[in-house]
């Protein structure tokens, strides 16, 4: 009987042994199996940077052409169609050809412009998401001019309506953007005071002739793009002269 219990206790062991030798293989082959997930995982990260790594160096190595025809594309194409202004580019990356700029051969605005996660805020915030409205809204909000929009479906009143604050964004004043119809009387003074405040104003349903405070602060700050960067600008609204807050978009 004794020797029976002693095989019975050794049997146990030995079946414990196995068991914990199974459970140890089946963790051991779990663990093999997410070491070779995380080293394709790896390789593809590898190629995926080294492919970044190389579109990047193409980027910087056509940086010069590039910001070059998106500097001329936020000063000139402005009013023209889509079909247009893709025929400008096309004139303009063969020109720099023609002179060894360094350019991509497919340029694209909102790439040099934007990037999207802005975008995505912009079509989140009702911008459609054809190429000309996305180019629109770069030149909306990255010119140094103020941009004066025809709007006949009333895209960019909602689209800028939506976006609101987020606009043009201030750490201390969060109502800073202001819409404001054309018609209404006392307008020009909340642009009087957007002008100091740095608030975003939207003036929408304008007539073809605007009034003529809104025509000339236009016209001054037209004049004024091109001067150095920090130096203090003011402008003549109603017979006055303000100080414009860097920050203030019209």
């Amino acid at each position: 009987m004794d020797k029976v219990n002693m095989y019975r206790a050794t049997r146990d062991k030995a079946l414990a042994e196995a068991k914990e030798l199974t459970d140890k293989l089946g963790r051991f082959q779990l663990q093999l199996g997410n070491s070779d997930s995380l080293t394709s995982s790896l390789e593809e990260e590898y190629d995926r940077w080294n492919g970044n790594v190389q579109t990047i160096k193409e980027q910087i190595t056509n940086l010069i052409g590039d910001v070059f025809i998106a500097a001329s594309a936020l000063s000139y194409y402005g009013p023209f169609t889509g079909l247009y202004r893709d025929q400008l580019i096309t004139d303009w990356i063969t020109k720099a050809g023609k002179l060894n700029i360094p350019r991509s051969d497919k340029f694209s605005l909102d790439r040099i412009l934007s990037d999207p996660l802005e975008v995505r805020n912009w079509r989140v915030n009702g911008l459609p998401s054809d190429s000309v409205a996305i180019c629109n809204a770069c030149l909306t909000t990255k010119s140094t001019r103020f941009p004066i929009l025809v709007d006949p479906q009333e895209l960019a009143y909602s689209w800028l309506s939506n976006l609101g604050a987020t606009f043009r964004p201030k750490e201390d004043d969060s109502n800073n953007f202001k819409a404001v119809k054309h018609e209404k009387k006392d307008k020009n003074k909340i642009i009087a005071k957007a002008i100091e405040t740095g608030w975003t104003v939207m003036v929408f349903d304008c007539p073809e002739i605007l009034d003529n405070n809104i025509d000339m602060l236009l016209m001054q700050k037209s004049n004024n793009v091109g001067a150095e960067e920090g130096s203090e600008f003011k402008v003549s609204f109603e017979g006055k002269e303000l100080k414009v807050h860097p920050l203030f978009r019209i």
